[in-house]
């Protein structure tokens, strides 16, 4: 289920009612210093971070899991794959000379 969430007028950002640009004018105009811009921005990266659907942590851990697992199979395979190719090489090298 998604949760909807009205635009917040205090949170900066891009909204129908609230465009990006006309915040980036207002504060143009208003000559705010890089402090106080740093920790506008800080304070808005936590809302949306605050926003953000995270992954439950079983299922991240089981995803983690799943990865690892595929990662060490695909080894094994080029493993042989490569070690196939080398005998295969060395011995039609060896039946040439």
């Amino acid at each position: 289920m998604v949760e909807r969430r009205i635009p917040n007028p205090m949170v900066g950002g891009s909204s129908p009612s609230c465009p990006a640009r006309i915040q980036r004018e207002k504060m143009a105009k208003e000559k705010i210093n890089i402090v106080e811009r740093s920790k506008m921005f800080i304070n808005e990266v936590w809302l949306e971070l605050q926003k953000v659907n995270w992954t439950p942590r079983r299922q991240l851990i089981q995803a983690t899991r799943v990865v690892i697992a595929g990662t060490f199979v695909l080894a094994i395979y080029l493993f042989l794959t490569d070690t196939a190719f080398s005998a295969v090489l060395k011995w039609f090298l060896e039946l040439r000379l």
